[in-house]
């Protein structure tokens, strides 16, 4: 068995994504910011990494009050009963949802459209590349089914069709798009903007809402194309269990004589820095040699001690070989068998009369303070203990 040296040790298994962890973002819509939209729109990818995904709308829209939005636009001058939807890249507000001016082209910019379908509102509709194309733009969702290309990924609208309103001005629905942006080109400025569908074909922009991701089972999800990284120096709190990563353990050692376990066996709780799966008897582990146990005979318990180590009696700090105090036995692979100095103490300092000083008298700074809770004279020296620790990987 290697004992280890190093001042800090970690062990870190990382949780990997698999069917059951879905990447979801939600467009969420609070009508107190949004002209009086409220719910939201949801996207369920299928599968991680695949570019089919089911998208949910349940948008609430009778707190809209139409005298506002015909001030806000003279071309609405009737009732609006249908809204066009639409991804536009990028966001200028503070909020999570905003209104009217707030979610301008200015604010909001355009439609995506990587592949340059080039739509009237398309983010690339004033370069050279799309300008002579808008006019044969003719992207509806019977076109879409025979031929993804000829919409732009953003206009959702052109893929499944505007929002109608039913009776109690709401809208719900489901569609499953085989063509939808992947997860991983999504970005924190992401937004849907819906638009009131006028007279005279004006589409003035009403409520806006930025993506945000949405917690994935078991955990919370990352922000769309970012993957997470512990932050440096940071170690998971004793006893966390968070519930997915099947198994996994993550274990921090550190040389103060304290040791951290993370369990995210799913559905146990952990105490202390001990897993909640509990590790293999030694006899059931094939790598386990019983001729490499502690010489002191612990051999029963695969932990042993959540400690490096411990040293009883007196002394901290660096022994007189220059070597830090959690160095021990079999520390270096070249078989370096030093073991820590015995701890020596000084006699009480005498104050110059022949008398020692007393707890009650100051010390000055030539005299040394008297030993605290000195063991007796003829106590035997400390005795170091050294600890070995068996880290066991189950595999499943």
């Amino acid at each position: 068995m290697k004992l280890f040296t190093p001042t800090v040790l970690a062990a870190t298994a990382l949780a990997v994504i698999t069917g059951a962890d879905a990447q979801s973002i939600v467009y969420q819509f609070d009508s107190a910011s949004a002209a009086g939209v409220n719910g939201n729109i949801q996207v369920n990818y299928l599968k991680p990494g695949s570019s089919e995904a089911k998208i949910s709308a349940n948008l609430d829209f009778s707190k809209v009050q139409q005298i506002v939005l015909r001030e806000f636009d003279g071309n609405c001058t009737k009732d609006v009963v249908s809204y066009k939807w639409h991804i536009h890249v990028k966001w200028g507000s503070k909020k999570q949802s905003d209104e009217f001016d707030q979610c301008s082209k200015a604010l909001t910019g355009n439609h995506y459209d990587p592949t340059k379908a080039c739509g009237a509102n398309s983010e690339y509709a004033e370069t050279p590349d799309c300008a002579s194309r808008i006019k044969n733009y003719a992207c509806n969702p019977e076109a879409y089914k025979k031929n993804p290309s000829v919409c732009e990924k953003g206009d959702l609208s052109g893929k499944f069709g505007d929002f109608k309103l039913n009776d109690q001005h709401k809208v719900t629905g489901e569609w499953t798009d085989s063509n939808y942006p992947l997860f991983s080109e999504n970005t924190p400025q992401w937004n849907i903007v819906l638009h009131a569908a006028c007279e005279n074909k004006a589409a003035p922009r009403v409520a806006c809402a930025v993506a945000r991701t949405t917690p994935a089972p078991g955990g919370a999800a990352p922000a769309p194309g970012v993957t997470p990284k512990p932050a440096p120096g940071t170690a998971p709190a004793p006893g966390t269990n968070n519930g997915n990563n099947n198994g996994n353990v993550n274990i921090t050692i550190i040389t103060n004589g304290t040791a951290s376990g993370n369990s995210t066996a799913p559905g146990n709780d952990t105490t202390g820095g001990i897993p909640a799966d509990p590790l293999p008897e030694p006899d059931d582990d094939p790598d386990y040699d019983p001729d490499d146990e502690d010489e002191e005979g612990d051999d029963d318990d695969v932990w042993d001690e959540d400690v490096v180590e411990e040293e009883e009696g007196e002394g901290e700090g660096e022994g007189d070989d220059g070597k830090p105090e959690d160095y021990f036995e079999g520390d270096d692979e070249g078989g370096n068998t030093d073991s820590p100095p015995a701890d020596t103490e000084a006699p009480p300092a005498d104050n110059g009369g022949g008398q020692t000083q007393t707890e009650s008298e100051p010390w000055t700074d030539t005299q040394a303070p008297p030993p605290v809770d000195a063991p007796p004279a003829d106590a035997p020296p400390a005795e170091a203990k050294r600890i070995k620790i068996r880290i066991v990987t189950k595999h499943h």
